[in-house]
């Protein structure tokens, strides 16, 4: 398993308020909408989606600038992560992006996706 969700219980005040959570079908739709942005992105290679795509071709291909990717550099530079834990971030970070509709992770979707795939320990 990539990544590591904790799902908490709603409060009393969260249950109470009038803030309309995202629907089901918003939710399900920003999906769909992500994965067609992966298949366009990957059009000609032989991956559909970002889970597919080797990370030696992340790396290269879809390599993002050293201010986004500073705090996972770091991270394996401290020994954090592997080179295979790297590469499974940034596979979370492209997917929080896409999920977002954006058409590149950003410094904060590489802290969200190091979250993600490390819940329980501090990797910073």
């Amino acid at each position: 398993m990539d990544l590591q969700v904790d799902v908490l219980a709603l409060t009393r005040a969260q249950m109470l308020s009038e803030e309309v959570p995202e629907s089901s079908a918003d939710v399900a739709l920003r999906v769909v909408q992500a994965r067609l942005a992966q298949r366009a992105r990957l059009t000609g290679t032989p991956w559909t989606c970002n889970g597919e795509v080797p990370g030696s071709w992340l790396r290269s291909a879809l390599k993002l600038p050293g201010e986004v990717t500073r705090d996972l550099d770091g991270a394996l530079d401290r020994g954090r992560l592997s080179v295979r834990g790297y590469d499974r971030v940034l596979r979370a970070a492209w997917t929080v992006s896409d999920l977002g509709g954006r058409d590149l992770p950003s410094r904060d979707d590489i802290g969200r996706a190091l979250v993600l795939r490390h819940r329980r320990q501090v990797i910073w």
